[in-house]
């Protein structure tokens, strides 16, 4: 429901098609993996998996892409789409 009314107010404020939406997390959850009931507290594969999802101007819809990344991506990634340089 927020995403849908954060796309909303973008679309009729006539902003959509020139913002990026970036959806990510911290890091995956366990739902039984190793023998833990549930958490996303231990190193293990499982809890490195997490989904990202991103739209805005320049990328294909409903397109996923199969590059790795991690979280340690999105401050450059956002920098970039913002133009900005490292000083």
């Amino acid at each position: 429901e927020a995403v849908d009314k954060l796309v909303s107010t973008l679309r009729e404020a006539g902003q959509l098609d020139n913002t990026y939406l970036l959806f990510a997390s911290d890091n995956g959850f366990f739902f039984g993996q190793h023998n833990v009931p549930t958490g996303k507290f231990l190193p293990h594969e499982a809890s490195g998996h997490v989904p990202m999802m991103m739209r805005g101007p320049g990328i294909e819809g409903g397109t996923p892409s199969r590059e790795m990344s991690s979280n340690v991506d999105l401050a450059a990634t956002i920098a970039d789409i913002g133009g900005a340089r490292p000083g």
